[in-house]
């Protein structure tokens, strides 16, 4: 796979550090991650990969850590079975640094988080090669790729990348 272009980056980062000065305790914690593949001009793909972790109780309904982080990759897919392994390993390094930087912003109660680990296995390598061949096999559309562009102006959607870091603190409200 020839790598033409990769960046990730946090798109939102929320602690409510008040959230343990009551009785509360984290009841549930959920990370997922979501992959888009599309191709693009020139015979390359893209691929979006979004992160998401929450934390928080379930029975109040508040939360203690929201996390989201994207990362895209645009490639020159060569070899599907060994690219597949390369883009994992992308994602698990997007999941490690996620794992560190809640870790390092968790107000010291890292030790409450359940944050599931990265899990390669033979169902995510069968699923990213599938998806890969998918966006091969579909091809470069430019009137396609045009309406997208259209639904997004028209819901005034502005894709950025930002980084936002937000401490919610009850006491001051």
């Amino acid at each position: 796979m020839k790598i033409l272009s990769r960046t990730s980056c946090i798109l939102s980062y929320a602690v409510n550090p008040d959230f343990f000065d009551g009785a509360r305790k984290i009841s549930s914690s959920g990370k997922s991650g979501r992959n888009y593949w599309e191709p693009t001009e020139h015979g390359s793909h893209r691929l979006t990969h979004t992160l998401t972790f929450d934390a928080g109780d379930d029975e109040s309904g508040e939360w203690f850590i929201q996390y989201r982080s994207v990362m895209i990759c645009d490639v020159m897919i060569e070899d599907v079975k060994q690219d597949a392994l390369q883009m994992l390993a992308f994602e698990q390094e997007l999941n490690e640094s996620m794992n560190k930087f809640i870790k390092d912003n968790s107000l010291s109660h890292i030790s409450e988080l359940h944050i599931p680990p990265f899990s390669l296995n033979e169902w995510s390598i069968k699923k990213m090669e599938e998806d890969m061949n998918r966006s091969i096999s579909t091809g470069y559309d430019e009137k396609h790729a045009e309406m997208l562009k259209l639904m997004k102006a028209n819901i005034n959607f502005v894709p950025q990348v930002k980084t936002k870091i937000t401490i919610i603190n009850k006491s001051n409200e």
